[in-house]
């Protein structure tokens, strides 16, 4: 069971006396504040915390498949980061072509303000493939927005997980990513990313 598996390292952690974060694919950015408040006991109600995290939208599951991981969190102070971008933006993507959507006023909203790199063509000839056979059938610019859609999710990720490690202090982490395995698959999507933005030896 995979929430076993990361309760497992996160209690493993804490008996080392080590102060890991937690960051979720479920909640997307705009239910950070969400996530902060419902871990203070801000709110009390998992209904509000819900709505207030924006879950529906940006998730959608049964969120009791997650509630452990989250109530563990809370219980010991562990704190919890959104990983996943709005889905407000990454439809944006998806409907428009990266190039365009990231001159659209809400992504700087969201500290969005770098030029992304469609130019990986190792993760291209990995993950292209398992969205066109989702859909067979259709011409490579029908999937075109939905792989640069999947490009600009795993840098979000990516972008989440950079100010962690940049903002931490020495004696806090690590930092355990809660995601499905698409985005660590071959390690191409997301821990590449984050590989290459960090020293010799990371």
């Amino acid at each position: 069971d995979l929430i076993e598996a990361a309760l497992k390292i996160l209690k493993v952690l804490l008996d080392e006396g080590r102060k890991p974060a937690l960051a979720m694919e479920m909640f997307g950015w705009d239910g950070q504040p969400a996530l902060d408040r419902y871990s203070k006991g801000e709110i009390q109600s998992e209904e509000q915390f819900l709505k207030e995290a924006v879950w529906e939208k940006n998730w959608g599951g049964e969120f009791k498949d997650y509630r452990p991981l989250v109530e563990f969190s809370k219980e010991h102070g562990i704190t919890l980061y959104a990983l996943n971008p709005p889905k407000d933006l990454v439809r944006l993507v998806s409907s428009k072509g990266l190039t365009e959507a990231l001159k659209d006023p809400k992504m700087s909203q969201w500290g969005i303000t770098e030029p992304i790199s469609l130019e990986d063509p190792e993760y291209r000839r990995v993950i292209f493939p398992q969205i066109t056979a989702c859909h067979p059938g259709y011409p490579d610019r029908v999937y075109q927005p939905f792989y640069e859609a999947s490009i600009f999710r795993d840098e979000g990720m990516d972008k989440i997980i950079k100010e962690y490690l940049k903002k931490k202090p020495q004696e806090v982490g690590p930092l355990v990513s809660y995601t499905g395995g698409g985005h660590i698959q071959y390690r191409l999507p997301v821990p590449n990313r984050v590989q290459k933005s960090q020293p010799p030896g990371f």
